[in-house]
This record gives structure tokens, sequence and C-alpha cells, in this order.
């Protein structure tokens, strides 16, 4: 029977935080290789939240980060608001935006420093 592998403690280690970073800087770079392509500029705010999320979810598969469990999709959801903002359908305040991108994040990792095992 296939043994499952143990949870890493955090993507600060260097084979985790490797792997987020190489997962963001490829995802990133095409998300804005096709948005100058297709002349979309304005929606890179949308390509950094997208990479990142997609980042978190490479993460969780490749080290079973806890925290990545509740980034990925809050990145994701990010993203699709500032989808709709660049369109013109929603408004998103980025004095609000930051902040709660922040607390979110430390939440993340203060959950998975108390509970993750």
């Amino acid at each position: 029977m296939e043994q499952v592998r143990q949870k890493r403690f955090c993507c600060l280690s260097p084979r985790a935080a490797c792997t987020w970073i190489a997962a963001f800087v490829i995802l990133y770079g095409l998300g804005l290789l096709v948005l100058h392509v297709e002349h979309l500029e304005r929606y890179q705010g949308t390509a950094l939240f997208a990479a990142m999320g997609l980042a978190c979810i490479v993460n969780l598969a490749q080290n079973r980060n806890f925290h990545c469990a509740i980034d990925a999709p809050f990145f994701l959801l990010v993203a699709g608001a500032l989808a709709l903002d660049s369109y013109g359908m929603w408004h998103v305040s980025r004095s609000v935006l930051w902040p709660t991108v922040v607390i979110v994040v430390v939440i993340a990792f203060l959950l998975e420093q108390r509970f993750a095992r």
C-alpha cells in the first residue's frame, strides 16, 4: 500500500519555497505574456492573483501545506473580483483589498502553525 507523505511545515522551507516561487514565476510570466499579446494589460492584477492562487494549488499538491488550502481559493476569488473590476462590472477598492489580503494570509499561516500537524 502506498504510504502518504508527511506534511511539511510551512512554505518557508527551501523545497516548498522553491516549488511555490517557480510555479508563480512561470504562471505569472505566461499570464503577462498572454495579456500583452491580447492587449489586455489592465488585467495585470487579475493575472497576479490568479498566478498566486494556482501556485498555491501546485504547492498544496506537492508539499501539503495547510495554509495553501485557505490561500488558494482566496487568491482565485480576489482574481475574479479584480477581473470584474477591470472589466467595469464591479468596483474593488484597493485600499481595502491589500489589507484584506495581508490579514487573510497571516491568519492562514497562524492557523497552520496552530492546528496543522
